[in-house]
């Protein structure tokens, strides 16, 4: 079960209630309103594709991730601190990458329900990539001898550094859609990737704040799910 926050709860059927009184400490204490009266307001409205991209830096004794705090002006989960993402852009399944994705990955995308093609689980894996690298400066990829395809927008570093996205240390781990009631309401697919994977780091990247935190310990880290 995913509350208001994104937040995952595990769901029996005999813990409906306490799940329920969790979503609603949680959203309290987050500031958000509960999802019921939400909906209300906000009846319907279609979840857009997004993928999050969770980096996992184990050089040392205890493990940390890579997150960052959203600005506290914006409608969708301001304040909260998140994982890099975004929503999925139109030209996404049309990114050139190094090499293609991996079919284990891709089983675990096309299975979902609804079923997806395999364009759009490829747009989902790319758009984890590109926003990353967009949000942090970090780009995960592979370097490729010889001419690159033209890369344009947000993905110019990488062909500035000779390198293209590299889907092949993605693994998905979760999936989060944003409840009726919401303004925004996002279809997000999360992955996750050592920060072994990561071949060229873009300076002066500085939108989403982003700072390597201990995860277990962590305030936020039973609270905050991608946004």
């Amino acid at each position: 079960m995913i509350n208001a926050s994104g937040v995952v709860f595990p769901f029996t059927p005999n813990n409906h209630q306490e799940v329920q009184q969790r979503e609603i400490d949680v959203e309290q204490k987050a500031g958000l309103q509960p999802s019921d009266a939400l909906a209300e307001r906000h009846p319907w409205c279609r979840p857009r594709d997004a993928a999050t991209l969770i980096l996992i830096d184990r050089a040392g004794p205890v493990a940390k991730v890579l997150v960052g705090r959203r600005h506290h002006n914006i409608v969708f989960l301001p304040g909260q601190f998140v994982f890099p993402g975004g929503r999925v852009d139109k030209t996404d399944h049309r990114v050139p990458i190094a090499t293609p994705v991996p079919p284990g990955l891709e089983r675990s995308l096309l299975k979902t329900s609804p079923k997806i093609s395999q364009a759009r689980a490829r747009a989902l894996v790319v758009a984890a990539i590109r926003e990353a690298c967009e949000e942090t400066g970090l780009c995960i990829g592979r370097r490729i001898e010889g001419a690159l395809p033209e890369l344009k927008g947000s993905l110019h570093p990488f062909a500035e550094a000779g390198i293209l996205p590299d889907p092949s240390g993605l693994f998905l781990i979760a999936r989060a859609i944003t409840p009726p009631g919401r303004v925004k309401r996002y279809d997000a697919r999360s992955f996750a990737a050592d920060a072994s994977t990561i071949v060229h780091r873009v300076v002066d990247v500085v939108l989403a704040a982003p700072n390597w935190s201990n995860w277990a310990g962590s305030d936020w880290a039973p609270n905050h799910w991608p946004g």
